[in-house]
């Protein structure tokens, strides 16, 4: 179909170039051009959908040390002398009892501990050196037979004072490189305990025992799993509303199934391509894949929605396809651009806090933010222009043109129009903005007691599998805390075999024992796994009764309690030599193999609090080892975390300053005006401060506890990554649909509306979209709403709280009152048109709309059904406006 000729048949002039990539021509190889955008997109598609998949098995549960940190010296420190000691993390398996059991220390849970225990040996012949070590069913056995004939030694670490529930301790060793080879070792575990536990299941013991498997790695398994299951169904969930919001406004199923088509391509190929940057070393946070699906559906409808509705507009005042695109990808596509530069800007920012915990979730976003934007500006007009019979089905009745009535040509740009006026007359513009500013001021004022928390049962879904974690920490405080390495290099020719090092290492345990005493983070001699420590295990072996710690000494006994022989002695029984008991040097052997270094030049100090540690705590702790030990000799799990942390929060004030003078100064020069930046400023902060309180008030202050919201609540604390990650993202988002609005004010002035006018038709061209697009944004984070785990709950009540505010509360009211406020500054130190529609005017035409009276042009002729305006004068629309910063002719 030859649209040009259509539109010189009306008897225009030939028309003007054509913004955008695929603007229909008659030319056949431009025709063909536009095919290879589509042809492109489609085949990168099809490559990687096999691929997206994958990226569900690299994503990583734990943090790494940050580059140049005192942890990471000492992580490679320990792994240069201890081979995958650093990756070595315990599995606990936790039997609990219930009635008719009365005893959890019974052959029925040596029977399940057997059977766990013949897995763990299965596993480590197909993968030699997986699990180090695993407590021995038959010490249960031993347990129960000296509680019965009423020997001392009764009473273990490992078994609850109610004697309702027992552990099972092994350590496993999983590098960093084979995690994903190796976790389903960990879900064969954890299918054998749920099935030895299930009353239903052939393999069950019966005997009212639940067994579950607790630790890192069950949570990593149990959190990968549940990001599946959000990604493919929660996620998946609110596409049709959001579509269903785009339908509404454009109504086109056609489009909206373009959009669909786009947003599915983005998410593939943004999917896939993200593990070239896992293969380069980025470690993927669980959130990643969650959160770039919400990104992507928000991003694909919004500005569908913003580019669509401008052509649909078109189309229905009589435009060609070509001019109906041009216009489109013109005025409301260079404003996507614009929208898409300011949050490829914050999530750039995002990209500078240290640590991987920040880095992937805004790496994955900022790729697909990108793309949705690359998709908006070539793939959707190219399918327009490629398939126009189709996408672009011509009205019947195409409705006359005018700059005027087109302002109030809908009845929801009728009430925005309306609440316009109203907040523009003196001295709403002044008082609206000083109400808001009172209404939030005490909550925002909340941020004075400002404080986050760590607390790992936010990152472990709802469920069984918290429920038992709960358990683990009523009945063995701290039993799941990851261990503290400490490590102690040796000098001289002897190494670790001599007086003075004992003596050294002991010094500084007791040390530790004495600074940390009296506090709710004390470090007890059971704590301590040493070879310089007698072990509880070898000192119940021994005739006597020796002090709680009692430092070895290597070549003679220690006064403290002489019937613990020498270090030397003890290991000596393994040559044949005297022994003063067998089992206490076997004991005592296995430990030195497992903490002293293969050349005898170093050894480690393992560190299991008995007391759970979390936040201040741990940072108390970490604090408290390094007082006593140089920071490069000091490594734990938990510790990395604390100290990214500290990291993240001490550059968030430099970055949030960067981010927004980056946007600010990008709005700045696409409108060339000096002064907008600070207006649209005001708009900003004070509501995200509002935001902040309000998420500070309903996760640490506690003040929506009463209500009984599932997840809003302050048992866990706000996690310290929620304001780090959705400060930048938020603020984005609140300049977002503000620079929409005044693109449109933009255009309307440079058309000779005067300030207000501009403002009003503005705020009433834009309202139905800016509260749609508002609407499928939040509809879109609130998938994360639906999460079972409350980490990813904290995020989405973050960011969809954000959203809200800005759509429906400052871009209505409080950026139109601020605009209004010196209105001819808006500009500066550009100079508008001659005004020559005044808001007088504007009433006048609602009011003919309202009555159903025709509305012309002045100097135009009303247009009969099916006629096309000429391509020259619908052109001649696109000349003023940011586009033409942006884009240019």
């Amino acid at each position: 179909m030859d649209f040009q000729g259509a539109d010189a048949a009306a008897g225009g002039a030939p028309p003007r170039k054509a913004y955008g990539s695929c603007s229909p021509t008659s030319d056949l190889a431009a025709q063909d051009a536009e095919m290879h955008p589509l042809v492109l997109r489609l085949l990168s598609a099809l490559i990687s959908f096999p691929f997206a998949p994958t990226t569900f098995d690299r994503l990583n549960f734990e943090a790494t040390p940050l580059r140049g940190s005192a942890l990471e010296e000492a992580a490679r420190v320990i792994e240069h002398d201890f081979p995958g000691l650093v990756q070595t993390t315990p599995l606990v398996v936790m039997i609990s009892c219930s009635p008719p059991c009365e005893d959890v220390v019974d052959e029925t849970s040596f029977q399940a501990l057997w059977e766990i225990a013949k897995l763990f040996q299965e596993l480590n012949v197909s993968h030699p050196g997986l699990i180090s070590s695993w407590d021995s069913p038959s010490s249960l056995m031993e347990l129960r037979y000296s509680a019965r004939l009423g020997l001392g030694g009764a009473r273990s670490p490992r078994v609850s004072e109610d004697r309702q529930t027992l552990l099972s301790v092994s350590l496993w060793t999983l590098p960093a490189s084979d995690q994903e080879r190796l976790m389903p070792s960990i879900h064969r575990v954890r299918s054998l305990a749920a099935a030895l536990g299930s009353p239903s299941d052939p393999k069950s013991l019966g005997g009212g025992r639940a067994i579950s498997v607790q630790g890192d790695l069950p949570f990593k398994d149990s959190f990968k799993k549940q990001s599946e299951h959000e990604f493919l169904v929660k996620d998946s969930l609110m596409v049709p509303f959001t579509l269903g919001v785009f339908l509404y406004q454009v109504r086109s199923w056609r489009l909206a199934l373009l959009v669909a088509a786009g947003m599915a391509i983005c998410l593939a190929i943004a999917l896939a391509t993200l593990l070239l940057a896992v293969d380069r070393g980025v470690h993927l946070n669980m959130m990643t894949p969650a959160m770039m699906a919400a990104t992507c559906v928000a991003m694909s409808v919004d500005y569908g929605l913003f580019i669509l509705s401008r052509f649909q507009d078109e189309r229905q005042s009589g435009a060609g396809v070509d001019v109906a695109i041009s216009i489109a990808l013109v005025e409301a596509g260079s404003v996507v651009a614009l929208s898409g530069s300011i949050l490829i800007c914050c999530y750039l920012a995002c990209l500078l806090f240290p640590g991987d915990m920040i880095f992937s979730l805004a790496l994955g976003n900022l790729w697909i933010l990108f793309l949705c934007v690359l998709a908006s500006l070539t793939f959707t007009p190219c399918a327009i222009s490629a398939f126009p019979e189709f996408f672009a089905k011509p009205s019947s009745e195409p409705r006359a043109s005018s700059a005027r009535g087109a302002v109030m040509a809908s009845p929801g740009s009728r009430a925005w129009f309306k609440l316009g006026v109203w907040l523009t007359r003196w001295p709403f513009p002044i008082v609206v903005p000083l109400v808001l500013y009172a209404f939030m001021s005490p909550v925002a004022w909340s941020l004075c007691q400002f404080r986050t928390s760590s607390d790992i049962r936010a990152s472990i879904p709802a469920g069984g599998l918290l429920e038992e974690y709960l358990e683990l920490q009523r009945s063995f405080p701290g039993a799941s805390a990851s261990p503290i390495f400490l490590h102690f290099g040796a000098g001289g020719t002897d190494g670790v075999r001599s007086d003075r090092f004992f003596e050294e290492m002991c010094t500084a345990v007791r040390e530790l024992v004495r600074s940390t005493n009296g506090t709710s983070w004390r470090l007890l001699p059971e704590d301590f796994g040493s070879v310089v420590l007698l072990p509880r295990s070898v000192g119940e072996l021994l005739p006597g009764s020796c002090p709680t710690l009692v430092c070895l000494r290597w070549s003679e006994s220690p006064p403290e309690c002489p019937a613990a022989p020498s270090a030397q002695a003890l290991l000596a029984a393994h040559a044949g030599g005297p022994s003063p008991s067998h089992a206490a040097s076997k004991a005592y052997q296995q430990l030195w193999r497992g903490l002293v270094a293969a050349d005898g030049s170093s050894s480690v100090a393992v560190v299991t609090p008995s007391v759970d540690l979390r936040g201040e705590e741990q940072q108390m702790v970490m604090q408290a080892l390094w007082q006593v030990l140089p920071r490069r000799s000091v490594y734990s799990h938990d510790a990395v975390e604390m100290d990214m942390l500290k990291a993240d929060y001490s550059r968030f004030p430099a970055i949030m300053a960067l981010t927004l003078l980056c946007m600010f100064g990008l709005i700045g020069w696409a409108f060339k005006a000096a002064l907008v930046p600070f207006k649209l400023f005001l708009t900003v902060v004070a509501p995200l401060f509002f935001v902040f309180g309000l998420i500070l008030e309903a996760y640490e202050l506690g003040t929506f506890d009463g209500f009984g919201i599932p997840h809003v609540n302050s048992d866990y604390g706000l996690h310290w990554t929620i304001p780090i990650l959705a400060a930048p993202i938020l603020t984005g988002l609140a300049v977002d649909y503000d620079v929409f609005l005044f693109a449109r004010v933009y255009e309307f002035r440079q058309k000779g509306y005067d300030d207000r006018a501009a403002i009003v038709a503005g705020l009433a061209a834009t309202g139905p979209i800016i509260s749609g697009a508002g609407l499928v944004m939040a509809l879109a984070f609130g998938s994360m709403l639906l999460s079972e785990t409350r980490l990813t709950y904290e995020v989405g009540f973050a960011l969809c709280a954000g959203v809200l505010m800005d759509t429906f509360i400052v871009r209505p009211l409080l950026v139109p009152s601020i605009l209004m406020l010196g209105g001819g500054l808006n500009y500066w130190p550009q100079k508008m048109p001659e005004a020559t529609i005044s808001i007088a005017e504007l009433e006048e035409h609602a009011e003919d709309v309202r009555l159903g009276m025709p509305i012309a042009a002045e100097g135009t002729t009303h247009l009969a059904p099916g006629a096309l305006p000429s391509s020259s004068a619908a052109a001649a629309t696109v000349a003023g406006g940011p586009a033409a910063m942006l884009l240019g002719p």
